[in-house]
């Protein structure tokens, strides 16, 4: 089978460097080129290296659920959220194998979870709003509650999680630099994050166009405007979210 010139660059590097947190873009673009046992043997294998590195079992759940194995797809999203409370594909996608497997009330916490996570999902809205069309009043259930991690210092200022949540939602709207100061923020905590160094790295590549003729997207007046509303809807919703997880603890 003849290999995307993506999945050449990245065998190269892991060759390179067989502790390279690389093997999770290897494991995700195998799994987009439909090669899903090649992403599943990578991925298990990297995750001996790196067993706390959650969005490698991210690409592993998708990988499972693409297969239709729902059990080890479900697992491996359960475990991402041990890893990391606040992952929102985590919780879309646990909504996904919920459905799929007729619970629903479930599939509904777990969607409504993620909107709380991140309001701009418009796919899980979609689907939440599906399922809560179909389900009596008195059936739908609080959002879904996470595992809760080991240990847990509760404070006033956001979590690193949600700071890179933040992050993540600015870069989608196109507020580059605020995003880049929220990346900045978890990474002078957590130095030895690679993945968001990438991802850092990535934004900034994104700032500069590689021709005059494509710049980078600007949102207009009422786009950012709107995007302000929900972003400041999300941060109450979190804490909100937040506030109840350890007032039920």
């Amino acid at each position: 089978m003849n290999l995307t010139p993506e999945i050449e660059r990245y065998k190269a590097k892991l060759q390179r460097e067989p502790q390279s947190l690389v093997f999770a873009q290897l494991a995700d673009t195998y799994r987009k080129s439909g090669m899903l046992d090649e992403a599943i043997r990578v991925c298990r294998q990297g995750l001996k290296h790196h067993p706390n590195y959650a969005s490698a079992y991210v690409v592993l759940g998708r990988t499972y659920l693409e297969k239709g194995e729902l059990p080890e797809a479900r697992e491996a999203f359960r475990h991402t959220l041990r890893l990391s409370p606040d992952n929102v594909l985590a919780y879309r996608f646990l909504g996904q194998i919920a459905e799929a497997s007729g619970e629903i009330a479930e599939a509904i916490a777990a969607y409504r979870t993620a909107l709380t996570l991140n309001p701009f999902d418009q796919e899980t809205r979609a689907a939440l709003e599906r399922l809560e069309a179909k389900t009596p009043a008195p059936e739908q259930p609080t959002p879904l509650e996470s595992p809760p991690p080991s240990t847990q210092t509760p404070s006033a200022k956001p979590s690193l999680v949600a700071t890179e949540t933040l992050g993540d939602l600015y870069a989608s709207q196109g507020f580059f630099s605020e995003a880049l100061e929220a990346y900045q923020e978890v990474m002078a905590a957590a130095p030895d994050r690679e993945d968001l160094q990438r991802k850092y790295q990535d934004l900034l590549d994104r700032l500069q166009p590689e021709e005059p003729s494509s710049p980078p997207r600007v949102p207009t007046r009422n786009q950012a405007r709107e995007s302000i509303e929900r972003l400041e809807a999300w941060r109450q919703a979190f804490q909100t979210l937040r506030m109840e997880r350890r007032g039920g603890r």
